[in-house]
């Protein structure tokens, strides 16, 4: 039986059909595209930052930037920008707060 609600919890909308009157079931995107390939890239401005230091990146790294840590980071999901973040520790991983939709 399909779910009645329609809102962003829902993955199944019923729409009225205009021809009998009986709601047709639509799937979300969701559920339509799992297998749609998503690039998200944060994006953090380091002037100077050379290809010798990217070479030598390795685990615990540390390079400055000129953007301040408090500041929010765009987001992007395969070039398109979709949200502000700002970043946090998690455990012992760099994690990334969503604050704002674009």
């Amino acid at each position: 039986m399909a779910n009645q609600g329609v809102g962003v919890s829902s993955p199944i909308q019923n729409l009225p059909s205009p021809d009998d009157g009986k709601p047709v079931v639509r799937r979300s995107l969701v559920e339509q595209l799992p297998w749609l390939p998503l690039h998200l890239t944060l994006e953090i401005p380091v002037p100077g930052f050379t290809v010798e230091e990217l070479l030598n990146l390795a685990p615990g790294s540390i390079f400055k930037t000129l953007h301040p840590s408090t500041a929010d980071v765009p987001i992007r999901a395969n070039g398109k920008l979709i949200a502000w973040a700002k970043f946090e520790v998690a455990g012992n991983k760099l994690a990334a707060r969503v604050t704002e939709l674009a």
